[in-house]
């Protein structure tokens, strides 16, 4: 059994690194063939004063998303869960790690200052339910917008391609978040003693932490408010994006630009960072909306410097509470053996 999970994460990790290249090769192909001096063009115009002052800007979204999170439970500092949430963005667009990857790294930081894990799992599976959730209505808001944009009226059929499945997938996936406790509950029941009883009491245990969240409906309202206002200022930041390159777009078209972008990058999920998934979204849709590939290719690299520099913060971070954590327990063990000693 061990040694099939162990064949199972390598050939995962073999996936995801294949995964990587061949989304590095694709960008880097895009890049040729769209042209580097036209999209330097665009670059030295934002210059890396204006990538941090997108980054600025990009760190609201990250503040609601975190404050989406803790709002949940309620529990501990804010600013831990801002912290967290920060962390597990870097780890998604940073590290050869999927979305799902990123999401395990995040829950570090709540569990290290001190928050119970199994609490702090039921309530990152339902935040990602829920920014899901606000995900397909900023989607939905764009092809709305689309069918008001003559040049983008064709992109709605796509959306709404999207959209339903989606949707549906969302329904169903909070669905069985709130009433799949009884089920789990059998099962652990039925096969206690076996190998899986183990696993299947911890998975109670957790799913008995989602039931708590799910009652408290006025929360989960405000944490999904908080997700589509994120997923909004995201929006805005391309827009500002684009001006700070010379381009001038309204906030419309940038809208349905994001919106079917973000839908694509979803698809994506097993891939780190949406690499070269992300740029072509960018160059056939921005086309579709008459944005120049240079532009648009321009757009999405100017948010990969985004990533690098928020990414590189935080993953030091991390680094740092790791060695901090590392150095107490080295500490409190040294204290310990003194004592052990002088007992004997």
């Amino acid at each position: 059994m061990q040694r099939g999970a162990a064949r199972l994460r390598h050939r995962r990790r073999v996936l995801t690194l294949a995964c990587l290249a061949g989304g590095a090769v694709a960008i880097l192909w895009l890049v040729l063939r769209v042209g580097a001096p036209g999209i330097a063009v665009g670059l030295r115009a934002v210059g890396w004063r204006g990538v941090a002052a997108v980054s600025g800007y990009h760190l609201i979204a990250t503040v609601l998303t975190g404050l989406a999170w803790w709002n949940l439970r309620r529990s501990g500092s804010p600013r831990v869960y801002v912290w967290g949430r920060w962390l597990r963005d870097a780890g998604s667009e940073l590290l050869p790690l999927s979305q799902i990857g990123g999401y395990a790294l995040g829950t570090r930081v709540p569990i290290i200052a001190g928050e119970a894990p199994s609490a702090i799992l039921g309530s990152v599976v339902v935040d990602a339910a829920l920014e899901f959730l606000a995900e397909v209505a900023f989607v939905a808001l764009g092809a709305v917008l689309s069918l008001r944009l003559s040049n983008a009226a064709t992109l709605a059929g796509p959306a709404l391609i999207w959209i339903v499945p989606a949707s549906l997938a969302a329904g169903a996936f909070i669905v069985l978040q709130a009433r799949g406790h009884d089920l789990l509950s059998v099962a652990a029941r039925r096969l206690d003693g076996t190998w899986f009883g183990p696993p299947l009491t911890r998975a109670v245990v957790a799913h008995a932490q989602l039931r708590r969240i799910y009652r408290r409906k006025s929360r989960l309202c405000q944490s999904a408010g908080l997700h589509f206002t994120a997923w909004f200022v995201a929006g805005t930041e391309a827009w500002l994006i684009l001006r700070l390159m010379g381009a001038r777009y309204d906030l419309a078209t940038v809208f349905v630009l994001e919106s079917l972008v973000f839908a694509a990058r979803s698809l994506a999920f097993m891939v780190p960072g949406a690499a070269g998934v992300q740029e072509g979204a960018y160059v056939l849709l921005g086309t579709a909306l008459g944005i120049p590939p240079q532009t648009a290719l321009g757009l999405s690299l100017v948010k990969r410097a985004r990533d690098l520099l928020l990414g590189s913060g935080a993953l030091a971070s991390w680094h740092l509470l790791e060695s901090a954590r590392l150095r107490r327990a080295r500490a409190s063990e040294m204290k310990g053996e003194p004592e052990t000693e002088q007992s004997g």
